[in-house]
């Protein structure tokens, strides 16, 4: 009796973990042009030159390799806003709700990140392990 109580989770782990097998894993460090994004297990964080976000859920793949997960988003500022005048520069960036959503084929994944409030999405190629240099705004 005591075999089967510990042979039930783990063959219900053994099939989870099989099922799952031929997808690739998200999780690592990606880079692009003016942006690096690190995926965790339980999430990940993306960084560009200007602007930062944070990715609230575990990324996971579909059958065809795509993906779409909440998170947050926030634009650095230099402190002026073109034709707007000063503005303060210890200002703290406005933290926007985003849809980050996505498709990886082999070390290469598109991405693409709609923050609220914007008409245009973001959209880049990342490449599984590439170093990126951020050049942050001045």
């Amino acid at each position: 009796m005591q075999l089967f109580k510990w042979a039930m989770p783990f063959g219900a782990l053994m099939v989870m973990s099989c099922a799952n097998a031929g997808l690739p894993q998200a999780v690592g460090q990606w880079g692009g042009d003016h942006v690096r994004l690190t995926l965790e297990a339980s999430g990940g964080r993306i960084e560009y030159d200007c602007g930062a976000g944070t990715i609230d859920t575990a990324v996971q793949l579909d059958a065809e390799n795509r993906f779409s997960a909440k998170g947050k988003h926030e634009d650095y500022s230099s402190g002026k806003a073109a034709g707007s005048g000063p503005t303060d520069a210890d200002a703290v960036p406005a933290v926007r709700g985003a849809n980050y959503s996505g498709k990886i084929d082999g070390d290469q994944m598109s991405l693409t990140v709609r923050i609220d409030g914007d008409k245009v999405p973001r959209s880049f190629k990342l490449t599984r392990g590439k170093s990126v240099k951020l050049i942050r705004c001045l």
